[in-house]
């Protein structure tokens, strides 16, 4: 149990949780030589961490080698709250703590996440009606593809003030969308603007250049995502890239096109990585078929992609280099 106690006091002082603080002393005793690692944990995040039918505390013991307990809140021991019990070497229990810690973690950001996304707000701008022919585009199609992107819902009607010359539109939703949504469409307003020969003043243009700055950095992380989602085998995860490329289809063809350029660059580097990876290998193999193979794939190389047989060339002569001469 000595090292139960070194285990537990790096833990509390991780956390800067002083000793004299320890809750679970009325259940445990104040000796940590004398019990297991411990883990607070909120009544909120239990089910989360546990699994269904603890399918994830079992995943984990099985990962690190450490058997975890839950021991729920009872009565008994009003001021000790429902914990989690850790026992195995030291690197077992902590490898489990942080595992834990994480699904923790993890489900309070869900917890959140899910608070966050009921409060919903909904932001008025007021556009020349010359300029929202852009923002509804034809049909609707530009309006509802941007209520698409965002998860926002957006509503137009004429400005009470000016009905003439000015529409006003309305966007709902989770604050973050409803903002990302309104750069987006300040952006189309621009270029409507633009389009008309309108010139726009420099805190617009600064507007207008945030607008593309967001929606770059949105572009970057959905080509990010559908690029990682295209390698996963789950099913889960090919109804998000079937989902995601669908509408793409029908909101924005450019990024989807960006999306399969990326792809289909990112598979070709992996293609090549593993020639480069098999060719240096066999460089270094003396028999006659990994000899014959060299050759096959060298000739083959030298006509159809003479950059990745340079590069191959350089990856084994680095590697020569870092060795040096024989003795």
């Amino acid at each position: 149990m000595h090292r139960n106690r070194q285990i537990t006091q790096t833990i509390m002082a991780q956390q800067q949780i002083p000793v004299e603080m320890d809750v679970f002393a009325d259940r445990y005793g104040s000796d940590l030589t004398q019990r297991p690692v411990l883990m607070g944990v909120h009544p909120s995040d239990i089910g989360f961490i546990l699994g269904k039918s603890g399918g994830t505390i079992k995943k984990i013991e099985k990962e690190v080698g450490a058997t975890i307990t839950f021991v729920p809140y009872t009565l008994t021991f009003p001021n000790v709250p429902p914990h989690f019990t850790i026992m195995g070497n030291q690197n077992a229990t902590m490898n489990a703590f942080s595992q834990l810690s994480a699904l923790a973690n993890e489900s309070l950001r869900r917890q959140w996440m899910k608070s966050a996304k009921t409060s919903e707000v909904t932001n008025t701008l007021k556009i020349k009606r010359d300029d929202m022919k852009m923002v509804i585009g034809k049909g609707g199609h530009t309006i509802q593809s941007i209520n698409k992107r965002y998860n926002v819902r957006s509503f137009t009607r004429t400005d009470d003030k000016d009905p003439k010359d000015t529409s006003v539109i309305d966007i709902t939703g989770y604050g973050p969308d409803v903002a990302a949504a309104k750069k987006h469409i300040w952006n189309i307003v621009h270029e409507s603007m633009r389009r008309r020969g309108i010139q726009i003043d420099v805190d617009e243009m600064f507007t207008m250049a945030g607008a593309k700055i967001v929606k770059k950095q949105e572009d970057d992380a959905i080509v990010e995502k559908m690029t990682k989602l295209y390698y996963l085998d789950d099913l889960k995860s090919q109804d998000e890239w079937c989902r995601l490329r669908d509408l793409l289809s029908t909101t924005d063809k450019p990024l989807l096109k960006r999306v399969d350029d990326t792809i289909q660059a990112d598979r070709k580097k992996r293609k090549d990585d593993a020639i480069v990876e098999k060719m240096t290998k066999l460089y270094y193999l003396s028999d006659q078929k990994s000899k014959d193979e060299w050759c096959r794939l060298r000739e083959l190389l030298r006509t159809t992609d003479k950059p990745l047989l340079k590069r191959v060339d350089d990856t084994i002569q680095a590697e020569l280099d870092s060795v040096g001469p024989y003795n």
